[in-house]
């Protein structure tokens, strides 16, 4: 399976051959003041999140990578935004947008807005709070 610019980067960074370049997105994905979640197509976890995102929902990245990501949905909304999501990948869509309600790690029901995009087998998404958390 093919792996992303950003994974790739990560995994440049730890063996020791990052460029300037993988240097210059690293910083960029960590440091912009967006949320930012990449979630594997076929199993649906988070495969690396920004801490923006993990701010959203009070989790760890260890924590979300340890479960499918629709889990931390809540159930009014749950089998929509996946009828989407299916939907995305049966017909090669290549965006789309989305609004959904998700439970924090503190319980709390946190309104996302998403924009999810298929590059390589992962969901690349940029992700806004649309209720005060």
């Amino acid at each position: 399976m093919k792996t992303n610019i950003i994974n790739t980067a990560f995994k440049h960074l730890k063996i020791g051959r990052a460029s300037g370049l993988a240097y210059s997105l690293l910083a960029l994905y960590e440091l912009m003041p967006y949320a930012i979640c990449i979630i594997n197509t076929e199993t649906f976890k988070v495969v690396n999140a920004n801490h923006v995102f993990l701010n959203f929902l009070g989790y760890t990245l260890e924590e979300m990578k340890e479960h499918p990501f629709p889990l931390y949905m809540a159930e009014k909304g749950r089998q929509k935004t996946l009828d989407k999501v299916e939907r995305m990948i049966r017909t090669g869509e290549i965006s789309m947008a989305f609004k959904n309600t998700y439970i924090s790690k503190d319980g709390k029901e946190i309104d996302l807005e998403w924009t999810a995009t298929i590059v390589d087998n992962e969901f690349l998404c940029t992700v806004e709070l649309t209720t005060e958390k």
